[in-house]
């Protein structure tokens, strides 16, 4: 960090929902703030907004990545308007309707082999909506765009096959739904799911090695 003269009056651009408290686990937690010096896990920190790849700026068409300095909000001083930052509009998949939700169509304790079982324990079955989608999801792991956007217009069927993905041996109908009523975050970007509490927090994709989402998870 760069020391320059600055009128007193000169306030900066926090960035929306960055103030937060790091744990001692953080790897933050004992750097030095570049405004006091002293650590960052002394007190509140905020993101403080310092500019964005110009590549990237000129493909964006709404948000896009920039790059933050983490300091104390104290440090910070007071927000650039005085006033609250605006909320965030919302994606347009959280305006949507939202798919109607079946009961199981498979035993509670039925071991989910393929993409039918899958189907049909989320209320479907192998040559339904719910099955094409699963098929679809499949072949868009491939390409972060597409999985992205799955994940965005139907999180409860692309976190179910992430969930039966990566469960060895395979979940049974139970533990597939318990599954989908715990916290994760899901990229905005490429579409992966974490389901560390860190991330989803910070809204940082391990995949992307970066912050792509609000803290709390939301593009």
């Amino acid at each position: 960090m760069i020391p320059v003269r600055v009128h007193k009056s000169w306030q900066v651009h926090i960035v929306d929902g960055s103030m937060r408290t790091l744990s001692p686990d953080h790897p933050l937690y004992a750097a030095a703030c570049p405004v006091c010096n002293h650590d960052l896990g002394a007190a509140p920190i905020v993101l403080v907004y310092v500019g964005a790849d110009p590549d990237d700026r000129a493909r964006a068409s709404t948000w896009m990545t920039g790059a933050a300095v983490a300091v104390h909000r104290a440090c910070a001083g007071p927000l650039s308007d005085g006033a609250p930052p605006a909320a965030e509009p919302p994606h347009p998949a959280d305006r949507s309707t939202p798919m109607t939700h079946h009961p199981p169509a498979t035993a509670p304790d039925q071991r989910l082999y393929g993409i039918g079982d899958l189907a049909r324990a989320l209320g479907g079955d192998d040559t339904s909506f719910t099955g094409d989608l699963l098929r679809l999801i499949a072949k868009a792991q491939a390409t972060p765009e597409n999985r992205a956007a799955l994940v965005r217009g139907f999180p409860r069927e692309t976190r179910a096959y992430h969930v039966w993905m990566h469960a060895r041996p395979e979940p049974t109908t139970d533990e597939l739904l318990a599954a989908l009523e715990l916290p994760y975050f899901a990229c905005p970007r490429c579409g992966r799911f974490s389901e560390h509490p860190t991330d989803l927090a910070e809204g940082y994709c391990g995949a992307c090695h970066d912050w792509t989402a609000s803290p709390g998870g939301k593009p």
